[in-house]
């Protein structure tokens, strides 16, 4: 439950509750009272006068969807979204009021300053400022997670990383890396790398590949069997374009036909694996005959997004964890009842 107290704030309670929607916060009005119910209103002739203190909360509480299932994550954002809009459009108090409401006790009254129950403006603002504090404190630890083990692991694996390049430069001749533009943190773009699996100049063909595409060199099936293609995706979590576990990037024209999904999967940064990438981890064989694209767009590509977002909202650091052992040894997805089947 939220109090908003109206005298330090330029919108309405439904402008709140409007402001709250957009930012897909789910909230409500608290209550009705009797006065506003049709039946007590026709049969009794019950006029707001006759109940001003609860025609004035009325006008006041709303309902927040804060409960016991939810994960800190989300009643932080929770809790954030009703500070950040409340601090937005909060105004300074008039000295005199010429009709005062009606009082509340003072103990009670002090509970209710600054638009928030036992809040401040100032309050607000620090709870604001933490909040935010929390949240930076949490990326910052997460990010550097991130680069030590990334760094690390590019270390190990550069015997690895010559070897490859080696294979795919004695088999064609071509380029050894691949790049290739993505969507990522915040809408914005920016160069995906790969070791090339594909035959030079192959760029202008499907970005989708069924498992007999003849663009496929012999070197890039190896390559892809064992997701090693993917390797460079490390220097893009160095650079901070991704993470090691999130969402994965895609293409602008995918992200243009999900728009709504990706702005919120895309409040972070792409990842080099989640959920999806274990439980779809041989995607190319899901296809069959017809063309690829209304298939991908149709069929796979809905049920990826509905498991990166189910997991974007429940993820912990263990379950990170998880996910990167499973997808270093090539186990199966832990989602249950979540499995990929043929489309």
């Amino acid at each position: 439950m939220l109090r908003l107290n109206l005298e330090h704030l330029n919108i309405s309670r439904n402008e709140f509750i409007e402001k709250l929607d957009a930012r897909r916060i789910a909230a409500s009005v608290h209550f009705i009272p009797i006065h506003l119910h049709a039946y007590y209103r026709d049969k009794y002739g019950h006029q707001p006068h006759d109940f001003p203190v609860a025609h004035r909360e009325y006008h006041r509480i709303i309902s927040l969807p804060l409960h016991p299932g939810m994960n800190e994550q989300d009643v932080d954002d929770v809790i954030e979204a009703a500070i950040d809009i409340a601090l937005k459009h909060s105004v300074r108090p008039a000295p005199q009021r010429a009709f005062p409401e009606t009082h509340l006790p003072e103990t009670q009254a002090a509970h209710t300053n600054g638009g928030l129950p036992s809040a401040s403006t100032n309050a607000l603002g620090n709870s604001g400022q933490l909040l935010k504090a929390k949240r930076t404190a949490r990326s910052v630890v997460h990010r550097a997670f991130d680069t030590i083990c990334t760094a690390t692991g590019l270390v190990i694996l550069s015997p690895l990383f010559l070897v490859i390049a080696a294979a795919i430069s004695c088999e064609d001749g071509g380029p050894i890396f691949y790049s290739q533009s993505r969507v990522g943190k915040g809408l914005r773009k920016f160069r995906l790398l790969k070791f090339r699996s594909m035959v030079p100049n192959s760029a202008g063909g499907s970005a989708l590949t069924a498992p007999d595409d003849p663009r496929i060199t012999r070197v890039g099936r190896f390559l892809r069997k064992y997701k090693l293609d993917e390797l460079p995706q490390l220097v893009n979590v160095v650079k901070g374009e991704m993470q090691l576990v999130g969402a994965r990037p895609e293409l602008e024209s995918y992200v243009e036909c999900f728009h709504a999904e990706y702005e919120v999967l895309l409040q972070d940064r792409p990842g080099i694996t989640d959920l999806a990438t274990l439980t779809f981890r041989n995607e190319d064989k899901m296809f069959q005959a017809g063309p690829l694209e209304e298939q991908y767009v149709a069929q796979i590509l809905p049920r990826k997004l509905k498991l990166s977002l189910k997991y974007s909202q429940a993820r912990t650091f263990l379950s990170d964890l998880e996910i990167l052992i499973r997808t270093i040894f090539g186990l199966k997805s832990p989602a249950v009842n979540m499995t990929a089947e043929k489309v």
